[in-house]
C-alpha cells in the first residue's frame, strides 16, 4: 500500500473548510479512585454529536467507579460538524500533534480515511480486538469501516429505515395500513392525498446540508437491492434498479405524490412538517429523535411507523442510511484506556442497552433485540412499540459499502438527480451520466 506523506495528509485535510471547534473538559467523578489505586487518564474525545458526549461521559464515570477498571477517566471534548471534525483530525495527524484518542467518524466522512492508506497510518487496527465478539453483531455494520479486510471503527447504531406516517391523517382520509408496496402508496397519493393538497412522502430534490440530495435515492436504491459500490469498492451505480428508483422519485415529484424540498433538514423541511404538507416520510430510525420530535413536538402521539413499502421487483422492506464509527488513533498515548471505554460502551450487552435507553440508537448486537427493553411503548408514536417493528427488519437490512470515492459520487450523482427531478433528463440518462463522470474521476 502506498505510504501517505505529510504533505499528502495536509492536502487531504484541506479538502473541506475548517469551522470553529468547541473544546471543553468534562471531568468525571473520582470519589472512589484514591491516589495510587487507579491510573488517571485524559481521553481526547472528538465527536460531532452531543448525544455521544453524554453517552460516553456516563460510561467513563461508570468505569472510573468500577473495581474492574484500572483507570480514572477524564474526557476532554472537541465537538464540531462532521466534515470539519475530520478535516481537523487529518490536519492533526499530518502535524503529528493534537490528535484525538477517540474520534467519531460519520459514515460519509470515513471515505476520506480510505484514501492513500490514511486509515492504516492513523487509526488503530481493531480486527483482532473485536474478533471474540464480532459474530455477535450484524456483519453489515462492520463493513462501512473496513479497509483491506481490517476493521478501523465500531458502529454507533443501526440506522434502519421505515415509513413514518401521520396516523390521524390516515384515519381522516380513510387510508388503511399497512401499505404493502410502493405502487400502492403512489396510488394512495394520486387518488387520496394529492386531492387533499398533501403528498404521501417527502424527499429532498436539491439537497441542502449533508448531501441530502442523494439520501432518498440512496436509501431506496439499497432497499431495491442495489448499492453505490460493491464489497471490493467497485462502482455499481449504472443498473436497472437504479433507473427504476430514479424513475419512481421523478414520477412522484411530477405527480406531487412526493413532495420536493430545497432543504430537507432546514427551514423548508421544518415548515413542511409543521404544516403537514406530507402525510409520510421514508427515513432511518434517527429521523424520529433528531428531526420529528424537535421540529414538531406538538405532534406527539400522531405518528406511527411501518416497514418500507415493497418494490414489485424485489429487495428488502428496510434500508440503511447514516451511521458513525468510533475509532482509536494509532499513536494515542492512551490506547488501552480508550479502547476499554469504547469496548465497554459499544461491544457489551449492557452498553448496547444503555445506548438505546439513553440516546435511542438501535442495537447492532443481535441478542439485544430479545431484551424486554426493546419492546417498550413509545409515547411519540402513540404507544406503538417501535422495537417490535425494527426487530423484524434488522436481519434483512442491506449493507452500505464504502469507497474512497464516496464524496465524488455524492457530487456527481446529486447534480444528475437534480437534472432529472427538474425534468431536463431521463432517469436512464441521469444514472448513466453520473456513473460515467464518477468512473472518469476514479480512473
Amino acid at each position: 500500500m502506498m505510504s501517505l506523506s505529510r504533505r499528502q495528509l495536509l492536502q487531504a485535510a484541506s479538502s473541506a473548510s475548517l469551522g470553529v471547534v468547541a473544546g471543553g473538559s468534562l471531568r468525571q467523578s473520582r470519589a472512589s479512585a484514591q491516589s495510587g489505586e487507579k491510573e488517571a487518564v485524559t481521553i481526547q474525545f472528538w465527536t460531532h454529536d452531543q448525544n455521544y458526549i453524554d453517552f460516553f461521559t456516563a460510561r467513563a464515570a461508570e468505569l472510573t467507579e468500577s473495581a474492574d477498571s484500572a483507570y480514572a477517566y477524564e474526557l476532554n471534548i472537541t465537538q464540531a460538524p462532521t466534515t470539519d471534525l475530520v478535516t481537523k483530525a487529518l490536519a492533526a495527524y499530518a502535524a503529528g500533534s493534537g490528535v484525538p484518542d477517540a474520534i467519531g467518524i460519520e459514515i460519509s466522512q470515513f471515505s476520506r480515511f480510505m484514501q492513500r492508506g490514511v486509515a492504516e497510518q492513523t487509526l488503530l487496527d481493531l480486527t483482532d480486538r473485536v474478533a471474540d465478539v464480532r459474530d455477535q453483531f450484524f456483519e453489515s455494520r462492520w463493513a462501512p469501516y473496513t479497509v483491506d479486510g481490517k476493521v478501523y471503527a465500531v458502529e454507533s447504531g443501526y440506522p434502519l429505515s421505515v415509513y413514518y406516517y401521520r396516523q390521524d391523517l390516515f384515519e381522516e382520509y380513510g387510508i388503511e395500513t399497512p401499505i404493502e408496496s410502493w405502487d400502492q402508496l403512489m396510488e394512495i397519493g394520486r387518488t387520496v392525498t394529492v386531492p387533499q393538497g398533501k403528498a404521501v412522502a417527502a424527499v429532498s430534490t436539491t439537497g441542502g446540508t449533508g448531501g441530502g440530495d442523494i439520501t432518498h435515492f440512496g436509501l431506496l436504491y439499497q432497499q431495491r437491492g442495489g448499492n453505490f459500490f460493491d464489497a471490493e469498492g467497485n462502482l455499481t451505480l449504472d443498473t436497472p434498479e437504479a433507473v427504476e428508483v430514479a424513475e419512481l422519485i421523478a414520477t412522484g415529484l411530477q405527480e406531487k405524490t412526493i413532495l420536493g424540498l430545497t432543504d430537507f433538514y432546514g427551514g423548508p423541511g421544518a415548515a413542511a412538517m409543521q404544516q403537514a404538507a406530507t402525510v409520510g416520510y421514508f427515513m432511518p430510525d434517527w429521523f424520529q429523535t433528531y428531526v420529528i420530535e424537535p421540529t414538531a413536538p406538538e405532534q406527539e402521539g400522531l405518528w406511527r411507523i411501518q416497514p418500507l413499502p415493497a418494490f414489485a421487483g424485489g429487495g428488502s422492506r428496510t434500508s440503511v442510511w447514516g451511521g458513525t464509527g468510533f475509532a482509536v488513533s494509532k499513536d494515542s498515548p492512551t490506547i488501552e484506556a480508550t479502547w476499554e471505554l469504547l469496548r465497554y460502551g459499544y461491544l457489551t450487552r449492557e452498553g448496547q442497552i444503555k445506548r438505546w435507553q439513553e440516546i435511542r440508537y438501535l442495537p447492532t448486537m443481535a441478542e439485544v433485540w430479545d431484551d424486554p427493553v426493546m419492546i417498550e411503548p413509545d409515547a411519540f408514536l402513540g404507544g406503538q412499540e417501535p422495537g417490535a417493528v425494527y426487530k423484524e427488519l434488522a436481519p434483512t437490512a442491506p449493507t452500505q459499502y464504502q469507497s474512497p470515492f464516496w464524496n465524488q459520487l455524492t457530487v456527481e450523482l446529486a447534480g444528475q438527480l437534480t437534472e432529472l427531478y427538474n425534468g431536463r433528463k431521463s432517469a436512464a440518462d441521469a444514472i448513466r451520466d453520473a456513473a460515467a463522470a464518477i468512473e472518469a474521476e476514479v480512473e
